[in-house]
């Protein structure tokens, strides 16, 4: 029996789908301050991304901006944030403690080989579909079922959380 994996090769040609990671994605990043009626600086950064916009309204074009998140590779963060260690922080993504990553399984498929990374809920992105639509004429990875799915309930988990004011009556420790 073949082991499931997370991924699939999307080939060239295919359309665009939920689940879909998309590498070096041009997106505007407006100023952090600015003032009505000014001329805003913006700039331009690339990510690698995954998209969240549900396949059916890419297919149908039901959208003009599609819905991504930034995808990291563990490792580059780590240098980045080097007092986080390595075991404890996948163990925590792998158990969903740190709130708004999703860990992304490394993938051995020949030829898109990839380390373990995460999309970040936390900071999505709105991208003209235009432009992510230009990535159906190369081959790409995408999350197979039932990983694409798990990723996409997580981000509605993540959305739609709710901040309670009070604890369960009896186990707030100030009281």
């Amino acid at each position: 029996m073949e082991e499931l994996t997370w991924y699939e090769v999307n080939k060239a040609g295919s359309p665009l789908k939920q689940g879909d990671l998309l590498m070096d994605i041009p997106v505007i990043i407006p100023p952090q301050e600015y003032s009505i009626g000014s001329t805003p600086r913006v700039e331009i950064n690339l990510f690698d991304v995954i998209v969240l916009t549900q396949t059916c309204d890419l297919v149908h074009n039901n959208v003009s901006y599609a819905l991504v998140c930034p995808v990291y590779f563990v490792e580059k963060y780590l240098e980045r944030n080097p007092s986080i260690k390595f075991d404890s922080f996948m163990e925590e993504l792998k158990k969903h403690r740190r709130l708004g990553f999703f860990l992304l399984d490394a993938c051995r498929i020949k030829g898109h080989e990839r380390d373990f990374s995460f999309a970040d809920y936390r900071n999505t992105l709105s991208v003209p579909i235009n432009i992510l639509k230009q990535n159906e004429n190369k081959d790409r990875l995408s999350l197979q079922s039932p990983y694409r799915e798990d990723f996409s309930a997580k981000f509605a988990s993540f959305i739609s959380r709710i901040a309670y004011p009070k604890v369960v009556t009896g186990t707030d420790p100030d009281k």
